[in-house]
């Protein structure tokens, strides 16, 4: 309970840098507070509302499918759902559900430092950096999964490392449910229990392995059940076989760590994290070993199993997300190791050098934080104005389907989160993500006709001859201004409709 109550400050923290990015206006609008950062968050919420409403994961009411990646975020959210029948009071209950996630996170990342050996006032620093993080602050409002996964990853490894079975297997479990990647963490979790002291008697590591295993076999019967095969449908069409190579892992850590998190000012993140990884194996090489592969394998795995995209993009980071929050354990261990001289690293150092390290760890700690506040800034803007573009293409698209549509229609959208969640017409995935039927499908076009689709809502840039197609009528044209999302030129969006003979 001690070191619980040293992390209430850093967990309060995380909600003040939170409220920073729901109250942030530079796009001169509400929408960082009333709307979501990606679509994916309303197909979640899609989900979300079926369960609550109508008993099953339904994308089309009535249709069971398997689109959702986070079966367990959906759970989640269904309450919300129960609860208001307002959408952008559900999109705020989305968010806090977000933030009591990050809470959860910051705290346990905290208590792992305990457990890899370090001092309160380390746990401390680590959990106040995961607080002020700006990656992490934007998927903790982001109103989907990362900050759950990362919460159960660490709790799994925190619990491993107590020697505690039977909880660390439930995060597991539960870890698949939140994100695939949760597997990636069962090796570690493994070493730990296989390895600990006194040793894990067999019925308990049987009921371990069960509690890791049940929770994913089940989602994976549903999806078998719903749509023929055994993973949801993101899988088939997201996943990407990679080899693992040093070029991905030196372009993942460029894009997305190295020019994308504020701490590399002189490389000084760069030398704190080397340093700390070098303690932490050094302190305690059993946890550490754990914690730290798991944190590799994270963000090796995921680059491994997506092709990402140049730049730095919240759609492609918050894959990495979770990886995250084991660099700010090296680097805060790294920065104590040279305010104490390198006391572990060093044991015989003279007694005279411990004072004199003070300035060199002042120095690297300035050079650490130095680009933290403009980052911070400049992310919290950019929040907004993805929540901005979400609203001004794809809630705007929805609204006009549901205002101005026969409700008979049947929609074909490549962007189908808040298509479903507010044009309350039958709504077909392109991109097959919520629709099984059109996965791999030979000849796409006519399954969208024998679907009865009537109309497009699509990216023209996504689909180069879309706009000459004689048979397509544009009835509407949708821009977003200042467009952050991604690289890629997706700032228009077109309704048309299709006059099919």
């Amino acid at each position: 309970m001690t070191r619980v109550r040293v992390l209430i400050v850093p967990v309060l923290l995380t909600a003040l840098t939170w409220a920073a990015f729901i109250g942030d206006r530079a796009p001169g609008t509400s929408a960082a507070r009333d709307g979501f950062p990606l679509d994916d968050a309303w197909i979640h919420m899609v989900y979300a509302r079926s369960l609550a409403r109508e008993g099953g994961f339904h994308y089309n009411p009535g249709v069971p499918e398997a689109g959702m990646t986070s079966p367990l975020w959906v759970i989640a959210l269904a309450p919300v759902h129960l609860i208001t029948h307002d959408d952008r009071a559900a999109v705020m209950g989305a968010k806090i559900l977000s933030l009591v996630s990050g809470m959860v996170s910051v705290a346990a990342l905290g208590l792992l430092a305990f457990e890899l050996g370090e001092s309160a006032p380390v746990a401390v620093a680590v959990a106040t950096l995961a607080a002020l993080d700006p990656a992490l602050t934007f998927a903790r409002t982001s109103g989907m999964e990362p900050a759950l996964f990362t919460a159960l990853v660490l709790l799994a490894l925190t619990f491993a490392c107590r020697g505690r079975a039977l909880a660390a297997a439930l995060c597991c479990g539960l870890g698949v449910l939140a994100r695939p990647e949760g597997v990636l963490v069962a090796p570690a979790l493994a070493f730990l229990l296989a390895t600990a002291k006194p040793r894990l008697t067999i019925a308990r590591g049987a009921a371990a392995a069960a509690l890791a295993a049940l929770p994913p076999l089940l989602y994976m019967a549903y999806c078998l059940h719903t749509t023929g095969r055994p993973l949801p449908n993101s899988f088939y069409v997201k996943f990407a076989r990679v080899p693992p190579s040093v070029e991905l892992l030196a372009e993942g850590w460029r894009e997305y760590v190295a020019h994308g998190l504020p701490y590399f000012t002189l490389q000084a993140g760069s030398i704190a994290a080397l340093v700390g990884v070098a303690r932490l194996l050094r302190r305690g090489p059993r946890p550490a070993t754990a914690a730290l592969a798991t944190g590799v394998l994270l963000f090796a795995g995921t680059l491994s199993t997506r092709v990402f995209s140049p730049g730095h993009y919240f759609y492609w980071e918050r894959w990495l997300v979770p990886a995250f929050p084991f660099l700010l354990l090296t680097i805060v261990a790294g920065l104590d190791e040279v305010r104490s001289g390198c006391v572990t690293l060093w044991r015989r150092r003279p007694a005279w050098l411990a004072p004199l390290a003070w300035g060199p760890a002042a120095a690297l700690a300035v050079a650490v934080m130095w680009g933290w506040p403009s980052e911070f800034a400049a992310r919290a803007d950019r929040y907004a104005w993805n929540c901005e573009n979400i609203e001004a293409l794809d809630v705007a698209a929805a609204r006009w389907i549901d205002a101005r549509l026969p409700r008979d229609a049947v929609v074909a959208v490549n962007d189908a989160g808040a298509a479903r969640y507010f044009g309350n017409r039958r709504i077909v995935d392109i991109l097959g993500l919520n629709d099984h039927a059109l996965l791999e499908a030979p000849q796409p076009t006519a399954v969208l006709a024998r679907s009865g689709v009537t109309h497009l809502v699509v990216f023209p840039s996504w689909f180069g001859g879309v706009t000459s197609r004689p048979d397509l009528t544009p009835l509407d044209t949708l821009r977003a201004e200042h467009f952050t999302l991604c690289a890629f030129p997706q700032d228009v969006m077109v309704i048309y409709r299709w006059n099919r003979r």
